[in-house]
């Protein structure tokens, strides 16, 4: 990744019940993005199974939910198309999604006019707006299909730290920055 060393892990512990890491949530999720000092940007993501079907013999297919800026703080920029926008992520967007270069290649048989069409998966019809470069990995997974969370912010809640989350470090800055403007910020989330 372009600049791999502004890249950072968001992670949790709660020391209190022994658990070194609980992940990200989405009332933090709000709070670091929009009043952090120290971060580019911040998102989160989730491993997702998805049933694809009404193309052929439906599949389990590997997919990634994330919130919109997971791509471009990872740096990638798509092969076709465009990555998800703030609308995409909206609650009640009409559903998109993303292709792997793989996917494109084995589905879809490499053709360009493939954004634009819907593709059906877990029995919702999602607009395709993107394939990703043939060289993109998302860390250490190999998803095929990528969605947008939209997540309603209005329904978020203290805990639910079921979520892997990512940030981008503002250049200059130092993990033990953003550590210690984590911690101012945990305090203002848990008052929203």
């Amino acid at each position: 990744y372009s600049h791999a060393e502004q890249l950072i892990s968001i992670d949790h512990a709660a020391p209190g019940v022994n658990i070194e890491h609980t992940g990200a949530a989405p009332f933090l999720y709000y709070t670091y993005r929009e009043q952090n000092r120290t971060l580019r940007d911040a998102g989160m993501w989730q491993s997702d199974y998805v049933a694809v079907t009404g193309s052929a013999e439906p599949q389990q297919v590997a997919g990634i939910d994330i919130t919109e800026g997971v791509l471009p703080i990872l740096g990638v920029q798509p092969f076709l198309g465009r990555l998800f926008t703030r609308a995409d992520d909206s609650p009640g967007a009409p559903r998109t999604a993303i292709l792997s270069y793989a996917y494109w290649q084995t589905h879809f048989g490499g053709d360009r006019s493939v954004i634009g069409r819907t593709m059906v998966a877990d029995a919702l019809p999602r607009e395709i707006v993107g394939v990703l470069p043939q060289r993109f990995r998302f860390l250490d997974l190999k998803p095929a299909l990528f969605f947008p969370m939209q997540h309603d912010r209005g329904k978020t809640f203290l805990g639910n730290f079921s979520y892997r989350g990512l940030a981008r470090l503002k250049p200059g800055v130092t993990l033990a920055q953003a550590n210690t403007d984590a911690a101012r910020l945990i305090p203002v989330a848990l008052e929203s």
